[in-house]
């Protein structure tokens, strides 16, 4: 019995929850906000938190003895002892006992076949990509290549196959609940691109290492060539009975067990519920012919709602039979709470770690009894709740993913998800106050959650990736319920939550959120000021990655909105105003950039004041039009400006004083004074070095110019090999088409050609060239630099 559950002959709880209790207490985490927001210009990017993604297998949740699933376990185990790698996709329906034969797999392997095992969700993109970035930083990856899988760029799963095919030792990866095969192709590719299928994408088949895949798509096309399918079907009447009499071994005869398993499917999710409320001190009966009787004599309306499609009707019946009466006797019981917290988890993502701390007991008001007045009380009564669900195996919790054993977290079965999204969506059918107290409380939990953490804080970075999964979720589930309030929060966190993304690097990711956030709050109205600015930070995911036309089209619809609405010199319209501007600079029309900046600084300085975060930006941003027309000495003023400004508002070492401080000092370089601003440049490497490691794209950054400025001081060799260790490294984390590869490429190629190599400084600019006329058109001016440099060389 779980020493957790003390249950009295009342069906009161024993005096285990009184004091001790720390997982739901209260944690207001005050944390210092900065003065103000910084451009997100690629350069003030910071390095990402240590990792806390849990990536363990969840191998404490196993029973003693795996039935039924010998076999295929003793298949699996001769694979993972070959030298050779493969890829293995179990596949089958929900509920089925995919991911019990892969956490025993990962038992047995840790047990000493191999050195690493990881557990990476595929439940959500984001929770993919994290899990992913995880393991990258348990083999060492560096900090470049720990920034492109974060990326989530078409280059995120190269980086990360890179650092797995350096392993020496062989390991085991199992990414689990992958229910849509779609999400392990290439990242950001065009859609119809590419599929899974072609082994470009984060599902490859390894030199030595072994890949496990968890499944409901048995389509064996849809994995491709190379990779083994096996289906994973349910369970014979006497293994059933076997898991029945295992967790609850006086529920009857084995002829009694194995009727009830057939019964239940042969589903081991249904039998492990069931077998754990018959085992219980709390089931109205423990008898498995009782249960059987019961289970026929159930209604079959529950039909409606479906856990898996594949089911038939009949088991679907099963399956929600198994867990509304464990419910139903907890409520007996005195937990009634336990299915309304089943019905708020299964608000976030399903198969994806809910951190304890988003469980606020304090954000809970909506949901907790009247006689729940103390917080004592009320972490009590949240305590009971989950205790109860874990012990009937309706909610797992997973290991800590922390030495100290603090970072603990939930995880919900993706049936039992399902079926309790239904639920959800017939209470608020029914027009039952409770199901809209849920979602409301869902939205709170995840919203204030958001709003406690700073997007260009590194140290929050991990927090930020444990809980995006959970609010992409919330649009799915929930946001369709919400009312005025919820919904403005929720589209304010979304922009929060894209702002991250700019930051950390996967500007992709931060569109697909504004995107379902923009679509989720459509009942707002038009004008309302978080509507507006989730559409600014869409506008500016689009223009991160390059797509500038887009976004010009969508900001200039956006401002015109904000000036209806907030006004001409609101400051968000201000904003908008100048994001346009530097749309218009990437499009190489510096004389309209140029004059829109200087209209939109003069509004900044009359309403904001000089040293304010937005005015420095734009001060930066009118710096480095003044460079791209050659204007060195107007630049170097610009970047002056905003570079004691910075410092002044954020520090001197602060990434957004950094980026302004390596544009200074490229323009002094500029204009011949090359000892200053070498002098400089190393200095700010040797921060950065410190801050994100050698090849972290803000200090690639600066080796491109010191590098440049090495070159004009006349020092050939030692510039030639600066700038080829740039190119090589932004080639391979960000790929040949980005723009940084494009302008470091172009560096390089005349230092080559002044060595006297003409002939190869042409091929490479040829190359560039071709990219440019193919991204930017002939006419911009980065394309027709590089034609002019093409042509000098003869």
């Amino acid at each position: 019995m779980d020493a957790g559950l003390l249950w009295t002959a009342g069906g009161t709880l024993a005096g285990c929850f009184a004091l001790g209790l720390t997982s739901w207490q209260l944690r207001l985490q005050i944390r210092e906000r900065r003065p103000g927001r910084t451009s997100g210009e690629s350069e003030q990017r910071a390095l990402p938190g240590p990792a806390t993604v849990p990536v363990l297998a969840p191998v404490r949740s196993l029973p003693a003895e795996i039935r039924g699933r010998q076999e295929q376990l003793r298949e699996l185990v001769g694979l993972a002892e070959r030298p050779v790698g493969r890829v293995v996709v179990l596949a089958g329906l929900g509920g089925i006992g995919k991911s019990t034969i892969a956490a025993a797999l990962a038992e047995r392997v840790q047990a000493g076949i191999r050195r690493h095992v990881w557990w990476v969700s595929a439940a959500e993109p984001g929770s993919l990509i994290a899990g992913m970035l995880a393991v990258a930083r348990v083999l060492g990856a560096s900090v470049a290549e720990q920034e492109a899988i974060a990326s989530g760029t078409p280059q995120a799963p190269d980086a990360l196959w890179a650092v797995l095919e350096r392993e020496k030792h062989r390991w085991l990866l199992v990414i689990d609940n992958a229910d849509a095969p779609q999400a392990l192709a290439v990242p950001g590719a065009p859609a119809g691109s590419t599929s899974v299928a072609d082994g470009r994408g984060w599902l490859r088949v390894p030199r030595t290492g072994l890949v496990v895949v968890t499944t409901r798509q048995v389509d064996a096309a849809t994995w491709g060539r190379g990779v083994l399918m096996r289906r994973v079907e349910r369970l014979g009447p006497a293994d059933a009975g076997r898991i029945l009499r295992d967790l609850a071994p006086h529920g009857g005869t084995e002829e009694e067990a194995a009727s009830l398993g057939d019964r239940l499917g042969g589903l081991p999710l249904a039998l492990h519920l069931a077998g754990s409320y018959l085992g219980s001190d709390f089931a109205l009966t423990r008898r498995f012919a009782d249960y059987q009787r019961a289970l026929d004599g159930s209604p079959q309306s529950m039909d409606l709602l479906t856990p898996d499609p594949d089911l038939s009707g009949d088991a679907r019946s099963t399956v929600m039979y198994t867990w509304e009466t464990s419910l139903d006797a907890l409520a007996r019981y005195g937990v009634p709470q336990a299915r309304t917290l089943l019905r708020l988890l299964s608000c976030f993502g399903a198969a994806t770690p809910i951190p304890d701390d988003l469980l606020q007991v304090g954000l809970l008001a909506r949901l907790l009894p009247a006689e729940a007045a103390t917080p004592t009380e009320q972490v009590i009564w949240l305590e009971q709740g989950m205790r109860g669900l874990i012990r009937l195996g309706l909610v797992s919790r997973l290991p800590a993913s922390s030495e100290d054993g603090d970072d603990r977290a939930l995880i919900l079965h993706p049936v039992v998800a399902d079926v309790s999204r239904a639920h959800l969506v017939a209470d608020r059918r029914a027009g039952r106050p409770v199901a809209g107290a849920i979602g409301s409380t869902a939205a709170d939990l995840i919203t204030e959650a958001l709003a406690k953490l700073e997007q260009d804080r590194p140290s929050d970075w991990p927090a930020f990736r444990l809980l995006a999964p959970h609010f992409r979720a919330l649009l799915n589930t929930t946001a369709d319920s919400l009312g005025p309030r919820d919904l403005t929060r929720i589209a304010r966190s979304a922009g929060t939550l894209t702002d991250y993304y700019e930051w950390s690097g996967p500007a992709a990711l931060g569109e697909e959120v504004a995107r379902a956030a923009l679509a989720a709050v459509s009942r707002l109205p038009a004008g309302d000021q978080e509507v507006l600015g989730l559409r600014y930070w869409l506008g500016r995911s689009l223009s991160l990655q390059g797509r500038w036309q887009e976004a010009d089209t969508g900001l200039r619809l956006l401002h015109a909105a904000q000036v209806e609405h907030l006004g001409a010199e609101a400051r968000d319209t201000l904003r908008t105003e100048g994001e346009l501007a530097r749309i218009v600079a990437d499009l190489g029309r510096y004389p309209e950039a140029g004059a829109a900046l200087r209209s939109v600084l003069a509004a900044q300085e009359r309403t904001l004041g000089a040293r304010h975060p937005d005015t420095l930006d734009t001060y930066h941003a009118l710096g480095r039009v003044a460079a791209r027309r050659k204007r060195w000495d107007e630049a170097e003023s610009m970047f002056r400006t905003a570079c004691d400004g910075r410092a002044a508002v954020f520090g001197i070492d602060h990434p957004a004083t950094l980026a302004s401080r390596n544009r200074l000092a490229w323009t002094v370089g500029q204009q011949g004074r090359l000892q200053e601003a070498e002098a400089e440049l190393r200095t700010i490497l040797g921060i950065r070095r410190a801050l994100f490691g050698d090849e972290h794209h803000d200090t690639l950054a600066t080796r491109e110019r010191l590098g440049w400025v090495v070159a004009l001081d006349g020092r050939l060799p030692e510039a030639e090999e600066e700038l080829g260790a740039v190119v090589s490294a932004r080639t391979r984390l960000l790929g040949a088409d980005y723009l940084g590869t494009l302008n470091a490429t172009v560096l390089l190629a005349q230092v080559i050609a002044r060595r006297g190599r003409p002939a190869e400084a042409r091929a490479m600019l040829d190359g560039v060239h071709q990219r440019q006329v193919r991204l930017f058109g002939a006419d911009h001016p980065h394309t027709r630099e590089t034609y002019e440099l093409i042509g000098g060389l003869g």
